[in-house]
């Protein structure tokens, strides 16, 4: 990207999204349910 400001906020919404979406707790929890969904 040629604009630092831009590419800046680009890199900040990213790793915002990866901490929101990414967290092993959000995975353990995406485990579980479909553990869960595969024995009922």
């Amino acid at each position: 990207m040629k604009h630092e400001g831009e590419r800046k906020e680009v890199a900040r919404n990213a790793q915002r999204r990866t901490l929101r979406h990414h967290l092993y707790e959000h995975r353990v929890v995406e485990i579980m349910n479909a553990v869960h969904d595969l024995s009922c």
